[in-house]
């Protein structure tokens, strides 16, 4: 067993006159970092966690009748590896649907959908989704996609 821990800091305001927001942040899972070696019976392997660095800035334009659009910058390094952006947007439809798209500089595109249960079902604090991920990366030929379902609950609303 290795402890570790991660660290981050987050900020939101308001901004302009219709309550549109900014926000932003920044993270470090990993806080310590760790050379592990496993034995097994026959084998030994080393594993190395290493700190990476995360940042994240985004914008809500609201729209009218809940509607807004979200497009957000992300970025990720860490030590011996290229640093790599993404950026996406995200439209929030009036009613319950949300859809998005991005793409970063790993060669990674990104599709996104979901619901905000809050608008008109009575549940405010929940939204599920899916995403879906597609890499063009000439790396990552054994596994170019992968496809992730979440749920979100807010504790204020």
């Amino acid at each position: 067993v290795f402890m570790d821990a991660g660290f981050g800091l987050f900020y939101y305001r308001s901004v302009g006159s219709n309550s549109n927001m900014i926000y932003g942040g920044v993270s470090v899972p990993q806080l310590f970092g760790a050379d592990l070696t496993f034995n097994a019976d026959t084998d030994a392997f080393q594993l190395q966690k290493i700190q990476h660095l995360y940042g994240l800035l985004g914008y809500y334009k609201f729209l009218g009748d809940g509607a807004y659009l979200e497009p957000t910058v992300w970025i990720k390094t860490t030590k011996g590896a290229e640093m790599n952006v993404q950026g996406s947007i995200r439209y929030q439809f009036p009613s319950a649907l949300w859809i998005g798209t991005g793409a970063g500089t790993s060669g990674i595109y990104h599709f996104e959908t979901g619901l905000n249960l809050g608008y008109g079902l009575g549940y405010p604090n929940i939204k599920i989704g899916y995403s879906y991920d597609y890499s063009f990366s000439k790396i990552s030929t054994s596994s170019r996609s992968s496809h992730q379902f979440n749920i979100t609950y807010s504790f204020e609303y």
